[in-house]
């Protein structure tokens, strides 16, 4: 069967089309590093998918730790300050029950005691960005009032630390510094040891010193929790930028081009598509060639 001119025409310009498509994705592989360029480029294109959302994943719960780990470290400071306050008032309680001391030096203790539970308060309505940490879930809400009276809630905020994995990131001020929790008021044994050196009783201010050394070891068992808790968020923080990067690399094994493979399949191409060229020329003549190209 004889092949007519139109045939070899429509079968160069087929064959020409296929060099410069494998041409245009070397150079694209080449240029950008990447093998897989779209969704129909691979079979493997639904692995791929899954790797990325994974890492995606992985780094979203990691912003959720890292905020929370930076509010837990502004609420350990602020109970390792309470601690401070609550130990010079048991020194101030220790020194004024002291007989040598009279009613003038308790009265002037007196009024250092009560900048110190005014500390206290102060610390205790610690915020972030508007945020309060210690009134449980009621973040917009200030977790003590003048008096001293909590007005937070008593809910959990949890935050996700791994797939199917949480942790409760939230304090209570009334738990920590109050009585919710079996504890002691620590606000008011400031008052009460700040009315008893007012009043120059010295039985009071001694009653007081157990107050204050109570309430130092009820704070800092709170501390302990929040630093148990950071610990918790860092391991997950690390383990979670080791899954991502993980995720990434398995990713860029299906993605990402060899460098020296994508320049040798390059090279392959652009001689494919000139021998093709050349093929066609030496067929039809320079003036269909212009044509083609």
């Amino acid at each position: 069967m004889r092949v007519t001119d139109r045939a070899l025409f429509e079968s160069s310009i087929a064959r020409n089309g296929a060099a410069r498509e494998r041409h245009a994705k070397a150079t694209a592989e080449a240029s950008t590093g990447l093998k897989v360029q779209h969704p129909w480029d691979s079979s493997a294109t639904p692995q791929i998918t899954r790797y990325r959302l994974d890492a995606d994943r992985m780094r979203a719960i990691n912003g959720a730790v890292g905020a929370a780990r930076g509010d837990l470290d502004l609420v350990d400071g602020t109970l390792a300050g309470v601690v401070n306050v609550l130990q010079r008032g048991g020194e101030l309680a220790v020194q004024l029950a002291n007989d040598t001391y009279n009613a003038a030096d308790r009265a002037s203790a007196a009024a250092e005691v009560r900048a110190l539970r005014d500390e206290v308060l102060r610390l205790a309505n610690i915020e972030s960005a508007g945020r309060y940490l210690l009134s449980g879930t009621a973040e917009g809400t200030r977790p003590f009032d003048a008096a001293g009276s909590y007005q937070g809630d008593a809910g959990e905020r949890r935050i996700e630390l791994a797939p199917g994995s949480t942790e409760v990131v939230s304090f209570r001020g009334d738990e920590i510094l109050g009585t919710a929790a079996g504890g002691i008021d620590v606000l008011a044994a400031l008052d009460d040891l700040a009315l008893a050196l007012e009043a120059d009783d010295t039985a009071a201010i001694r009653t007081s010193i157990d107050a204050m050394h109570t309430g130092v070891g009820q704070v800092a068992v709170a501390q302990s929790k929040v630093g148990g808790v950071m610990l918790g968020l860092e391991i997950a923080e690390a383990s979670n930028r080791t899954l991502a990067d993980v995720a990434d690399e398995r990713r860029a094994e299906l993605t990402d081009a060899d460098f020296i493979e994508a320049a040798t399949n390059l090279a392959f191409a652009e001689r494919a598509l000139e021998a093709s060229f050349a093929a066609t020329a030496k067929s039809f003549g320079p003036s269909l060639l212009d044509v083609l190209r």
